[in-house]
C-alpha cells in the first residue's frame, strides 16, 4: 500500500543501496559480499496466509537483501494480543508486527473505522478496491499517531454472522443475546446498535456462553466452529478482516530509502494475490462445511433491509469524526460501482474419479522424509508453514481412486485425503476434507518413477512435503 503518491524506482540505484548496507568483504579477493538485512515481524497466527504475499514481494523486489522472520503465534493466546504487540514493536522487541484493521480504534486511532462500518465492505472485489490506492494509503496513514510506522494494509476474509444459539436472519435474532468478536470498537457499538450484549473472544477462543460470534468462512472450519453453533448467515457480511503491518520507528530510520520503498511496494503488490488467496480460502471452506452439512442460510432481502436500518445509528456515529465521514463516502461510491458478489452456496459433489490404466505402477503405500532442513529451504505454498509440515510422510493411492496423505508427527489424522486420477505424466489429487487439508482443490504433481521411487515436482498449489525427497514404497 502506498505511504506517497510518487515512488522511488527499485531499480539499479536502489539495488546499491541495498547491497551496500550490512555487507562484508572477503579477505582474500577483496569483494564485497551483501548481507541481507533480516527484519522480526510478530504475527498471531501460526503460519503467513494473509502476509505471506507480501513476505515473498519483499524478499523478490529486494534480490534477497531484505528478509522477514516470522514470529508466529506471538501473543496468540490473549485476547487484546493487538495491545501488547504494539507495545513489543514500539519497545523494539521485534521490528515490525502484523496487527488487525478492526484492532486499531481500540488502540487510539481512527482511521479504519469506516472500513469496519457494519455491513458496507461485503465483498472481496469490494474491499480490493478501498485498499488499492489513496483510500488505503490514508486509513494506513493514520497509524502513525500510535508511534509505529505504516508500510502495508493487506485484506482479510470476509466475516459473517455465525449462529451459536440461533439462526439469525434479521436484527430480532440479535436482540437480548451476546455477540462475540475479536476486540474492536465498531463490532462492540454494532452490538450495542442491535440491543445485544458485546463479548471480546480470544483468536481461536470457545464460543461458550454466546448467541452469535462474527467468523470467516475459513476460521469456521479451522477452529471447529461448525461443531459448536448452529448455522452462518451466508448472504451477510458483517465486515472484513482486513490486516496492518507496522515498523519499528528507530528500525525505520536505520533502512536505507530503498529499502523503505521495498517494503511499501511490496504491500501493493501483494493486495492483489492476496485477493486471491482468500477466495481460494471460502471456496474451500464452503467446500468442507456443505460436506459436513453444516448450514449455509440466506437471510432474506427483509431480513438483510431491516439488520441495515438496525446498524444505521453506527454509520451515524462514525460520521461525526469528519475524516471518517469522507471515507465513508469515499467507500460508499466505490460499492455503488462494484458489482454484486453472489453469496458462496453449496453445489453438488463431483463423481469420484478411478485412476486411468496407465496409473498402475503407482498405485500403493509411498514413504518419505521430509526434514525440516529441506522445507525450510523449499519453495513452500503461502501459508504453508515449516514446522506445521516437516516429517515422515506416507502416501497411500489406493487402487479405487481414492488418496490418504499422512504426516507421522501427527498421529491419527490426515493431512489430505480425496479422489485421484492420472493423465501422462501428471497426478491429480481432489483434494476433500478440511480447509487446512485443502477441501476443494486440485494438486497437481509431475511424476517420474526412477529405480523404483516416486519423484514428484509440483505443477500446482500442493503439499511440498511429498516433493523434497523420493517416495518408496513402504
Amino acid at each position: 500500500m502506498r505511504l506517497r503518491s510518487l515512488l522511488l524506482p527499485v531499480m539499479a540505484a536502489s539495488a546499491a543501496l541495498l547491497a551496500g548496507c550490512g555487507s562484508s568483504t572477503n579477505k582474500a579477493t577483496g569483494a564485497r559480499a551483501a548481507k541481507p538485512v533480516v527484519l522480526t515481524l510478530a504475527t498471531n497466527n501460526s503460519a503467513d496466509d494473509d502476509i505471506g504475499a507480501w513476505t515473498r514481494a519483499v524478499e523478490r523486489l529486494s534480490h534477497g537483501s531484505i528478509r522477514i522472520a516470522l514470529r508466529n503465534k506471538w501473543r496468540a493466546d490473549e485476547t487484546f494480543s493487538e495491545r501488547g504487540t504494539l507495545a513489543d514493536v514500539r519497545a523494539g522487541r521485534v521490528d515490525a508486527a502484523r496487527i488487525a484493521a478492526r484492532a486499531w480504534d481500540t488502540l487510539g486511532v481512527k482511521s479504519f473505522q469506516a472500513l469496519q462500518a457494519p455491513l458496507l465492505v461485503d465483498s472481496l472485489a469490494l474491499e480490493e478496491r478501498v485498499l488499492t490506492g489513496s483510500l488505503g494509503a490514508e486509513m494506513l496513514a493514520g497509524v502513525r499517531t500510535a508511534g509505529v510506522e505504516p508500510v502495508a494494509v493487506l485484506p482479510g476474509p470476509l466475516r459473517r454472522p455465525l449462529g451459536v444459539s440461533r439462526d439469525v436472519l434479521g436484527p430480532e435474532d440479535y436482540r437480548g443475546g451476546r455477540i462475540g468478536s475479536r476486540p474492536a470498537g465498531v463490532a462492540a457499538a454494532t452490538a450495542r446498535a442491535l440491543e445485544a450484549a458485546y463479548v471480546d473472544v480470544a483468536a481461536g477462543g470457545s464460543l461458550d456462553g454466546l448467541d452469535v460470534f462474527d467468523a470467516g468462512l475459513a476460521d469456521i472450519d479451522f477452529s471447529h466452529y461448525d461443531r459448536q453453533a448452529r448455522s452462518v448467515t451466508i448472504n451477510a457480511v458483517l465486515w472484513p478482516g482486513a490486516v496492518t503491518l507496522v515498523v519499528n520507528r528507530g528500525t525505520w530510520r536505520h533502512l536505507a530509502p530503498a529499502q523503505r520503498e521495498v517494503l511499501v511496494r511490496a504491500g501493493d503488490e501483494a493486495i492483489a494475490p492476496t485477493i486471491g488467496i482468500l477466495r481460494d480460502y471460502e471456496r474451500s471452506a464452503v467446500h468442507a462445511l456443505c460436506e459436513r452439512q453444516f448450514r449455509l442460510v440466506q437471510a432474506g432481502a427483509d431480513g438483510i433491509r431491516d439488520l441495515r436500518r438496525a446498524v444505521e445509528p453506527v454509520h451515524r456515529a462514525l460520521e461525526e469524526d469528519a475524516a471518517t465521514r469522507l471515507t465513508l463516502a469515499r467507500i460508499r461510491e466505490l460499492k455503488a460501482h462494484t458489482p454484486a458478489a453472489p453469496a458462496p452456496r453449496c453445489r453438488s459433489q463431483a463423481p469420484r474419479s478411478t485412476p486411468a490404466p496407465d496409473a498402475g505402477p503407482l498405485v500403493g503405500t509411498w514413504q518419505g522424509h521430509a526434514t525440516r532442513a529441506r522445507m525450510a529451504a523449499a519453495d513452500r505454498e503461502i501459508g504453508e508453514s515449516v514446522e506445521d509440515n516437516y516429517g515422515d510422510v506416507t502416501l497411500d493411492l489406493g487402487p479405487n481412486g481414492r488418496y490418504e496423505f499422512r504426516n507421522a508427527r501427527f498421529p491419527g489424522e490426515l493431512a489430505g485425503l480425496g479422489s485421484w486420477s492420472v493423465h501422462g505424466n501428471v497426478i491429480s489429487m481432489h483434494e476433500e476434507g478440511t480447509v487446512e487439508q485443502g477441501a476443494g482443490t486440485t494438486w497437481r504433481y509431475g511424476w517420474t518413477l526412477f529405480h523404483g521411487a516416486l519423484v514428484l515436482h509440483k505443477l500446482a498449489g500442493a503439499p511440498t512435503a511429498l516433493t523434497v525427497a523420493p517416495l518408496r514404497r513402504g
